[in-house]
């Protein structure tokens, strides 16, 4: 960041700005937000003019749309598509030809541990190719017979993951942060679990696992929040798949909670928690309804409405 702070401070002033207290009641001081906007701006013109060219130029560009990402995720919420869109079309020449083995952005981590994603990091491949499978699914490109059996490969490598516990995570990380960290792996590791049922059977049809491994996936983050009194990061995804399965007295708890445990802002919290009950409006509609289906018939997450 030091060697290349022309390409990243309007970012960063956006993204520290916006996460400064309340930025969204701020009317003692209309200025920040005004000065937010127009750093964000500028950001953004950057993203978009920059030339990847090479590995170099590539890590600065996912720097900067990592930042005017965070920037959206608090104050523009239905930009953030079009943020990743730009940022990884930018840089997808790049990355395809320094990783051959992956030419559909399906990266590889190493093992590690940070704040955010905490210890799933080694998760995300596999999300990924859950996300292939669900396409495959929707387009009816590949045959039953193919989707079932790479559904059965992709589950199995869920299951017998584990996250890499670095030696020094005690003295890296309060209390806290190690509670949660724990907490989001268990979670991290039961939603895609949850989402290759649901590839496997519609909502209305063999829902007793659903509703095992959605009470799993909300006990953890009910009780990591009782025990620390604070949220847990980056929980959004294992949280609205889990309450996607909820019913009668379930919803009704959940749906006044949601904004509390989605974490990062209260606009993200509102735009999960009606994403939410456009869901459960499609799921109690129809007998069945298809995984694929039900992104149709409800509010699609985190798109332009």
């Amino acid at each position: 960041m030091l060697s290349s702070k022309t390409t990243f401070l309007d970012g960063l002033l956006a993204c520290a700005i916006s996460w400064k207290g309340d930025i969204n009641h701020d009317q003692a001081n209309p200025r920040r937000l005004s000065a937010c906007y127009q750093h964000a701006s500028s950001a953004i013109a950057m993203l978009t003019s920059l030339q990847v060219s090479d590995f170099e130029s590539m890590i600065d560009c996912l720097i900067l749309g990592a930042l005017v990402s965070t920037f959206a995720v608090k104050l523009r919420l239905h930009d953030i598509l079009a943020i990743c869109r730009r940022t990884l079309g930018l840089i997808e020449p790049i990355y395809v030809s320094s990783n051959p083995a992956w030419p559909e952005l399906r990266v590889t981590i190493e093992p590690y541990a940070d704040r955010h994603v905490g210890l799933s990091g080694t998760l995300l491949p596999l999300f990924y190719d859950i996300c292939k499978l669900s396409h495959a699914v929707a387009q009816g490109e590949t045959s039953d017979t193919v989707i079932l059996r790479e559904l059965d490969v992709v589950e199995q490598s869920v299951r017998n993951w584990q996250p890499g516990v670095p030696e020094d995570m005690t003295t890296r990380f309060d209390t806290i942060e190690v509670a949660h960290m724990f907490c989001q792996a268990q979670a991290m590791q039961a939603a895609p679990l949850l989402v290759t049922h649901r590839l496997r059977y519609p909502f209305g049809m063999n829902d007793g696992p659903a509703q095992v491994l959605s009470m799993t996936i909300l006990s953890q983050i009910e009780m990591a929040f009782a025990i620390t009194k604070q949220p847990v990061r980056c929980i959004d995804l294992p949280l609205l798949v889990a309450c996607i399965e909820l019913k009668g007295s379930g919803r009704q708890k959940w749906s006044s909670n949601i904004t509390t445990f989605a974490g990062f802002s209260p606009q993200f919290g509102e735009h999960v928690r009606d994403a939410l009950k456009s869901y459960w409006v499609a799921i109690d509609t129809f007998d069945t309804v298809s995984w694929n289906n039900l992104a149709a018939l409800g509010t699609p997450f985190l798109r332009n409405p």
